[in-house]
C-alpha cells in the first residue's frame, strides 16, 4: 500500500523546490507577470498541491524576498567583519560585497531590487519586510555617518544619501542587462570598480593640501 502522508522533511523539500522554481520566474518576468499556473508547470507540482504550501503567489514572493534579505544581510555582515584601514576602505568593502551578492545571487538581487524600487514595489506594502530593509540600510549608513564625523564626507542627510547611492549603484550593476551593450562581455568587472570610484569621488571631500603637492 502506497504511503499517503509526507514526512516533515519531505514537505520542506517540496516547499523548497517550489520556491526554487518560483525565484527564476519572478526574477525574470516580474511579480505581476508570474502566475500560479506558471509556477505549477515549472515546478512540476500540481496546482492543487501548490495551494497546500502557499495560499497565493504573494505568499511565495514574500518568502523569496525574505530569503533574499537573509542572503544580502549575511553578505554585508561578512564584509563588515573584515578589517578596513579607513572609512573609505570600509565603504569600498561594502560596495564590493554588494557586487558579489549581485553576481552570485542574481535572481535574489532582482527580487530585492524590483520589490523595493520597482513600479509595483510589493516590499513597501509589507511592514515587516520594509523594516528589515531599513535595518540593512542603517547598517550601510554607519560608515557614511562616520565619514561625515571625520570630515571626509560632505555634510548631508546620511540616510537619504544611502538610498540614493543604492539606487545609483544598482544602475551600474544592471548594465549587463542592457541588450545593446552585451558585447562588452567580461569588461563589466572593470566598470563596477570604476563605478565605485565615481560614487566615492562624489561624496568624499577632496584633500586640497594633497592636490597642491
Amino acid at each position: 500500500m502506497a504511503r499517503l502522508c509526507l514526512t516533515e522533511a519531505e514537505k520542506e523539500q517540496k516547499k523548497r523546490h517550489i520556491m526554487d522554481s518560483s525565484v527564476e520566474l519572478m526574477a525574470t518576468q516580474g511579480y505581476e507577470h508570474t502566475t500560479m499556473q506558471q509556477i505549477s508547470k515549472k515546478s512540476g507540482v500540481a496546482i492543487g498541491t501548490l495551494y497546500l504550501y502557499f495560499n497565493n503567489k504573494l505568499e511565495i514572493y514574500t518568502a523569496l524576498f525574505e530569503e533574499a534579505l537573509d542572503l544580502l544581510e549575511s553578505t554585508l555582515n561578512v564584509a563588515s567583519s573584515i578589517p578596513a584601514t579607513d572609512t573609505k576602505a570600509r565603504i569600498c568593502l561594502l560596495l564590493q560585497s554588494y557586487i558579489h551578492f549581485y553576481q552570485h545571487h542574481n535572481h535574489q538581487y532582482r527580487i530585492l531590487f524590483s520589490g523595493f524600487f520597482g513600479k509595483n514595489a510589493k516590499a513597501n506594502e509589507n511592514v515587516y519586510l520594509k523594516n528589515r530593509i531599513i535595518k540593512i540600510l542603517k547598517q550601510l549608513e554607519k560608515p557614511i555617518i562616520k565619514g561625515v564625523e571625520e570630515g571626509i564626507i560632505k555634510p548631508c542627510d546620511t540616510f537619504e544619501l544611502v538610498i540614493s547611492l543604492w539606487a545609483m549603484f544598482d544602475g551600474v550593476l544592471m548594465l549587463p542587462q542592457k541588450t545593446n551593450i552585451t558585447s562588452l562581455g567580461d569588461q563589466f568587472q572593470n566598470y563596477y570598480t570604476y563605478g565605485i570610484e565615481i560614487i566615492l569621488n562624489g561624496i568624499l571631500i577632496k584633500d586640497e593640501s594633497k592636490q597642491k603637492e
